[in-house]
């Protein structure tokens, strides 16, 4: 039997660059280009969290703009769906007020407006 000889691939020599052979100047423009363009995602996202945390300040201090705006959301989504849309739209608007004006977590919130539409049927 021949003896299995290993390689150890790491050393076995230069390897071609992404922008050609020698990594030259289409792999530099490309490198800045990619820097470019994670630079400008990173710029949208911080402008994308300042507005939401703004406008969660501003929900924080005037939650029944939140309310009219979940009710708003939840009769859209009742409509869209077919279900009753007024008590949909009470529920979304009450579990918003919960969570806006009682610190209360969504999931809680939501579990709560659940338990009201059971306890009015």
């Amino acid at each position: 039997m021949a003896k299995a000889t290993v390689v150890n691939r790491t050393e076995a020599g230069p390897r071609a660059k992404a922008g050609g052979e020698d990594g030259g100047l289409a792999s530099t423009i490309a490198g800045q280009a990619v820097d470019v363009t994670w630079a400008g995602v990173r710029e949208v996202e911080r402008g994308a969290e300042r507005i939401g945390d703004g406008f969660w300040k501003f929900l924080r201090r005037r939650p029944f703009v939140g309310v009219g705006l979940a009710a708003g959301v939840g009769l859209g989504a009742a409509v869209t769906f077919g279900a009753t849309e007024l008590a949909v739209g009470v529920l979304a608007g009450y579990a918003a007020y919960q969570v806006l004006k009682h610190n209360m977590p969504p999931s809680k919130a939501l579990r709560k407006a659940l338990d009201l539409e059971k306890e009015i049927r």
